[in-house]
């Protein structure tokens, strides 16, 4: 076989001649189905079309042609030695004619999908059958259906069709060998014979990344092939440098040829260590320096000629630990200020920073948790602050008392929760100062202020009651109760409270 999957001998077809063979394929395969779906009815009309016009034959495919001729033929009389009689008149021939059709067009539809499929370029006879092979055994058949012998022509049909799907069946074998046998030629710096492997491989499976890496490889051959006898010569030579670029290039050609590669690691040795103590040395007086960027840059120059050198681990290590010294110092740094501004959450967020870092470090475990206990007072005195309403309730009041006396003895609070802290006292102070409430009626309704005093009917009374939330309720013969819930708030100056009932029973 040639470079191009072609068997030799055979003249290579134009395009033009491809594209005509598949259209005649389209047309075959159309044919084979119309005789299928169609002859039945062409059989019951075949003796009046016969009288009436000639019998037309396709020369364009010997196959499709004879099942025209065949229907044609037995359309017409056929005279026996005792009696004349026609094929439509004889059901049993009529069948085995239509047996032998159907197995036709099943045929002709594998041949045309494995036409399709590339078979001409891999149907070689490296496994039985050939693709020729089989096309003797149609063409045989065919034969037995262009003489009406409809049994004959059946049973060929069928070991045509088996053979179609030992043909598809041995693809993978197929496959398999053109792959061994292509990469072997490229181990082998033969391009033209791995070539037409990796052609058959791709007829196979089209697409397949193995076979186009192969195709791709094998196009390379000859520069390789080039590169390779230069950079021995100039090894030869004593031009060192020279030979390991030229290797290089024949690898940098096609980075699966070993033999490329391997000289280009023996000779870029020299080249290597050179470059190897420039860079380790680099790294070194860098981090002496505190330039770790710079040490970084160097080390990984290193670690690029030899990634598995122990020193490169160690240095590593170094510039890792410089860098984390470096950082936890500027969010040390960062911190102290945040807490001299008296953002406690951000103090918080940057010790949590320095733990991840260094979960061991004392200044931060420490740092971390004075800002959690100020940060947690401060944010109870700020809701007090914000919420002065809670403190008429007793349980609230009761803890905001807490909060105040935590506040007054947290040490290094700084002045703006000491400021608040005052501001709560006060508030504090204020919910126990009882405050002006005004209770007025009709003077006809009963009042009573629960926990407080029975008022009788009033039209107006003036009392003194400490903030909180309190009951008063209405009666009067003939009305419906009332009930009035109020709260005196330690911030309002007088409250008013209404009772009167107004709605008859």
């Amino acid at each position: 076989m040639t470079s191009s999957g072609v068997p030799p001998g055979t003249r290579r077809l134009s395009s033009r001649t491809v594209s005509l063979a598949y259209v005649v394929i389209g047309v075959l395969v159309l044919v084979a189905v119309g005789v299928v779906l169609l002859l039945p009815e062409w059989v019951n009309e075949a003796a009046d079309r016969e009288a009436k016009e000639p019998v037309t034959k396709a020369a364009s495919n010997p196959v499709v042609s004879s099942a025209r001729e065949s229907k044609t033929a037995t359309a017409k009389p056929i005279k026996t030695k005792n009696q004349a009689t026609t094929s439509a008149e004889n059901p049993a021939m009529i069948l085995a004619r239509e047996e032998a059709q159907r197995l036709l067009a099943g045929a002709l539809r594998r041949q045309a999908q494995l036409e399709n499929e590339g078979v001409r370029v891999w149907g070689d006879a490296a496994f039985p059958p050939s693709y020729a092979d089989v096309i003797k055994v149609l063409k045989k058949a065919n034969t037995f259906l262009d003489r009406q012998n409809f049994a004959e022509a059946s049973t060929g049909f069928r070991e045509t069709i088996s053979l179609f799907d030992k043909l598809t069946a041995s693809k993978e074998q197929r496959f398999a060998q053109a792959i061994d046998t292509g990469m072997a030629a490229l181990d082998s710096l033969e391009g033209d014979a791995a070539t037409a492997q990796f052609q058959i491989a791709l007829a196979l499976q089209p697409g397949e990344v193995r076979a186009q890496n192969g195709l791709r490889r094998a196009a390379q051959v000859p520069r390789v092939r080039e590169r390779m006898d230069e950079a021995r010569r100039l090894e030869a030579a004593g031009d060192v440098d020279a030979g390991f670029s030229a290797f290089q290039e024949a690898a940098t050609l096609d980075g699966d040829f070993i033999p490329a590669r391997e000289n280009a690691n023996r000779l870029g040795g020299i080249i290597q260590d050179r470059d190897y103590r420039k860079a380790i040395s680099g790294a070194l007086d860098a981090i002496e320096r505190k330039n770790f960027n710079q040490a970084t840059r160097d080390l990984e120059t290193a670690r690029k000629i030899r990634p598995g050198a122990p020193e490169i681990t160690d240095i590593r290590k170094n510039i890792r630990s410089g860098r984390q010294l470096q950082a936890i110092a500027s969010l040390r740094a960062r911190a102290r200020a945040s807490a001299q501004a008296e953002r406690w959450s951000d103090v918080i967020g940057l010790y949590d920073k320095i733990l991840k870092i260094d979960r061991t470090a004392g200044f931060a475990v420490a740092g971390r948790a004075r800002a959690v206990r100020i940060q947690s007072v401060y944010s109870q005195v700020r809701n007090y602050l914000d919420n002065p309403d809670r403190l008429s309730s007793a349980e609230p009041l009761a803890h905001a008392r807490q909060v105040l006396a935590a506040a007054n003895n947290l040490a290094g609070g700084g002045p703006r929760l000491q400021a608040d802290a005052e501001r709560l006292g006060v508030l504090i102070s204020a919910a126990n100062t009882p405050r002006q409430v005004v209770l007025k009626s009709d003077g006809q309704t009963n009042v009573v202020l629960y926990r407080v005093a029975r008022f009788g009917t009033l039209s107006e009374r003036r009392l003194t009651l400490k903030p909180g939330g309190y009951v008063a309720v209405g009666s009067r013969a003939g009305y419906r109760d009332v009930r009035v819930e109020f709260r005196v708030l330690s911030h309002d100056a007088e409250t008013v409270v209404v009772v009167r009932c107004t709605e008859r029973i």
